[in-house]
C-alpha cells in the first residue's frame, strides 16, 4: 500500500500492543526513542525516569506523552492516528478480540484480521 511504511519488517499497521511496537522499532534503529529517554523526555516536557516507566508499561500514557511522540514519530496521517490509538488503548484492560476489531476499523485491508504481535491487557502492579 502507498505511503505505509515498513522498514526492517517493522510497520506499526502489524501491532497491537504500543510497548511491543516501540520496542521493536527501537531495536531496529527507528525513530526518535533511539536516543536517551532523557532527551526525549525533555522534549515532551516531562522528566526522563517518568517516560522510561511509560516507555516500559509501568505507567499509562498521558496526553502530553501521546500527543508529543505521535509528533515525533516520521509516520503518515494515518500511521499516525493509528499509533495515537494503539498508545490509548494500552491505558485500558480490554479483551484482545475486542482490541483487534477496534484497531481493524484503523488498518488497511491489508492487515485487518491479521497480526504479528498480539498481547493481551496490561497487568496491574
Amino acid at each position: 500500500m502507498k505511503g505505509v511504511q515498513t522498514v526492517n519488517n517493522v510497520n506499526v499497521f502489524r501491532y497491537t500492543d504500543v510497548l511491543q511496537y516501540i520496542s521493536d522499532s527501537q531495536k531496529a534503529k527507528l525513530y526518535p526513542w533511539t536516543e536517551s529517554y532523557r532527551s526525549i523526555a525533555r522534549e515532551l516536557g516531562t522528566g526522563g525516569p517518568y517516560f522510561w516507566l511509560v516507555v516500559h508499561g509501568k505507567k499509562p500514557f498521558p496526553r502530553k506523552i501521546i500527543e508529543g511522540l505521535s509528533g515525533m514519530v516520521p509516520l503518515n496521517k494515518r500511521e499516525s492516528i493509528y499509533f495515537q490509538m494503539l498508545m490509548h488503548l494500552s491505558n485500558m484492560d480490554m479483551d484482545s478480540r475486542f482490541k483487534m476489531l477496534v484497531l481493524d476499523k484503523f488498518r488497511p485491508a491489508q492487515f485487518k484480521g491479521k497480526t504479528t504481535i498480539l498481547k493481551g491487557p496490561r497487568k496491574k502492579k
